[in-house]
């Protein structure tokens, strides 16, 4: 049941961030809120390891390294996101 609500929150907040970004992109440019969005999750991510008091970071020696530029797939999937809402 855990996963369904996930699923569910997960897509409306895709969805949201989506038309937000768009909106920012309009403003500042379309890079530049991939930057800001890249940035607020990275911190928000940070923050709730830090309230839960995960302390895993050290576990990331153990990934290759091709798998932890998996962020750099977000930011061309962001630029999508947002150049398809525009259009």
């Amino acid at each position: 049941m855990r996963g369904v609500l996930f699923a569910i929150a997960g897509g409306f907040f895709l969805t949201l961030q989506s038309v937000a970004n768009a909106r920012v992109s309009q403003t500042i440019g379309t890079w530049q809120a991939a930057t800001i969005t890249q940035m607020t999750g990275f911190i928000v991510a940070i923050l709730l390891a830090i309230v839960l008091r995960d302390r895993s970071f050290s576990a990331m020696r153990r990934v290759k390294p091709l798998y932890l530029a998996g962020g750099a797939f977000a930011a061309i999937i962001l630029f999508s996101n947002m150049t398809a809402v525009h259009r």
